[in-house]
């Protein structure tokens, strides 16, 4: 049984291509700039050469029907944004997940519609019935999703990895912020190649 998963967030095409629907929120020239999928993708190869018995591998995009139903329409924000948008809208390129990061057909897609990757999804039986202890965490948006999962999962009694290297936030500040004053209160805040020499 696996201690450790992968949970990989939105590395979808609507943030992470100049053509995406929202290319405004800056966070494809942020990850480019970072080479923020690059070494997601490193951890990724690590982690499916690791085996299923070393780490659990979960995708956790986000995704809406036609018509954002699942979102309650004063809903402010964020998810009001990527609706005012049109963004990750289930079936459309724009939803799916970069093809450096194209989940393998025996990995976990788990969508998800809020902030976080446990509200409404199958992640915490999931985890829990394999006994998963470690949760190496990356994606976007650095204190939006990512921290909204991260601070999930230690109020759940499981262990948060921040690849800080795999993340990015709308701007360095809040990268920053989430870096040093959230994620080491919460978890373990390591870089990529130090996270694969420690668990995988």
């Amino acid at each position: 049984m696996p201690k450790t998963a992968l949970i990989m967030i939105e590395f979808q095409n609507d943030f992470l291509s100049e053509k995406g629907a929202l290319a405004g929120a800056g966070i494809w020239k942020r990850a480019k700039d970072h080479n923020t999928v690059g070494k997601m993708k490193k951890v990724l190869e690590a982690a499916r050469k690791a085996g299923p018995d070393k780490c659990l591998i979960i995708h956790s995009p986000i995704g809406f029907r036609e018509g954002y139903p699942e979102l309650a329409k004063t809903h402010p924000g964020l998810l009001k944004g990527a609706e005012e948008a049109g963004g990750f809208k289930k079936g459309e390129w724009g939803a799916e997940i970069t093809d450096e990061l194209k989940p393998l057909s025996d990995e976990t897609v788990l969508d998800k519609r809020r902030l976080c990757g446990f509200t409404d999804t199958e992640l915490d039986g999931l985890l829990k019935n394999l006994g998963v202890e470690n949760l190496m965490i990356g994606g976007f948006v650095t204190n939006w999703c990512v921290e909204a999962t991260g601070r999930s999962a230690y109020d759940r009694g499981y262990h948060p990895v921040f690849l800080k290297d795999c993340m990015d936030a709308f701007t360095d500040e809040e990268q920053k912020f989430a870096e040093e004053k959230i994620f080491p209160v919460i978890g373990e805040v390591l870089t990529s190649d130090e996270a694969m020499a420690k668990f995988l």
